[in-house]
């Protein structure tokens, strides 16, 4: 049974894009979660929409199951091949088929790169911001079965939130598109249906993806705490927008005190960046009073300007300390 197929579908690709051996098998058996695998019948590389239309309909006839596969970067073993099916491998289906910089879009196809997307939208001072946290492995067909998030989707919310249309093989064989170039649809959300579909109602073939403008600057920060309890109300404080405006803000004035606070704040983690033997002295006692003060500050109503008093006061002192003392941890 297995020859007779495989004799089949080499009538819908070449034979040097169809995998059958045990060797090269062996990659395909697993996404990143290593502790499942499943060995499928063979592995598909089609390089045209086409051809993944015309294997997707060779399945559908021959009731075979078949999984679509990208980078295999997931965690949650998404494209786990079936056992006896085939795996319809989207890798070299990677080109970017329209990038619109006044209409701020791209086309691309699902084995596009996450960053590339970036990468050819940056000369227009765009970007495309789901991050999730592989963007320089993962591919934006992957991305779009998973609905996935990442270190940005706070901000800017999940991949759905970016996709603007979609074309479409379904299980069924039948093609389809959805969508457009606005961001405003009539009818069902059917972009919004198919993206985080897990890859169970069908194969993006082109994906129209909304581009942002890049920002201006951004600042990594990274915060130590002493135990999980101050750790998880740091992000619920972090979480409500007064706080966020306030470490974001340096030229409004958000009615919250003092239109500095913002300023001092990223002058306060420029001095800190690196200097972690000031942890050894008295800049740990007042890094927490500061967090305490500004906790206050945003969850009980207390004025923020007594926030913003105590780290201009902290930041006064520390560049009043010389560097001998600092690098002991002392502050003057």
């Amino acid at each position: 049974m297995s020859s007779g197929l495989l004799s089949r579908l080499a009538r819908v690709l070449p034979a040097e894009r169809l995998l059958s051996g045990p060797e090269q098998l062996a990659a395909y058996e697993s996404d990143a979660l290593t502790a499942f695998r499943s060995r499928p019948l063979a592995v598909a590389i089609p390089e045209t929409a086409a051809e993944v239309i015309a294997l997707v309909r060779f399945c559908r006839e021959e009731k075979l199951p078949f999984v679509a596969r990208g980078s295999g970067t997931s965690l949650s073993g998404g494209s786990l091949p079936v056992a006896g099916g085939i795996v319809i491998g989207l890798n070299r289906l990677n080109r970017i088929l329209r990038l619109d910089p006044e209409l701020r879009l791209a086309v691309v196809e699902p084995g596009v790169v996450n960053t590339q997307v970036s990468q050819a939208a940056a000369p227009h001072g765009l970007h495309y911001s789901p991050d999730p946290s592989s963007q320089s492995i993962c591919t934006i067909g992957g991305n779009v079965a998973f609905n996935s998030g990442g270190a940005h989707c706070l901000k800017y919310g999940m991949t759905s939130n970016h996709v603007l249309g979609l074309r479409a093989v379904l299980a069924t064989g039948e093609v389809v598109e959805w969508g457009g170039v606005s961001c405003e649809s009539v009818g069902p959300d059917w972009c919004g249906l198919f993206t985080g579909n897990e890859g169970l109602f069908g194969i993006a073939l082109e994906i129209t993806l909304q581009l942002l403008p890049r920002p201006e600057c951004f600042h990594t920060v990274l915060a130590g705490y002493r135990s999980l309890e101050q750790a998880g109300n740091a992000v619920s404080v972090a979480l409500t927008e007064r706080f966020i405006e306030v470490m974001a803000s340096e030229h409004r004035e958000f009615g919250l005190g003092d239109p500095t606070l913002g300023k001092t704040v990223r002058k306060l983690v420029g001095m800190l960046a690196g200097r972690t033997e000031l942890w050894r002295g008295g800049a740990r006692d007042w890094i927490e009073a500061t967090r305490e003060s500004l906790y206050k500050g945003v969850v009980e109503g207390v004025p923020l300007q007594h926030s913003a008093g105590a780290l201009q006061e902290f930041a006064r002192r520390l560049e009043a300390t010389p560097l001998a003392e600092l690098e002991q941890g002392r502050i003057a």
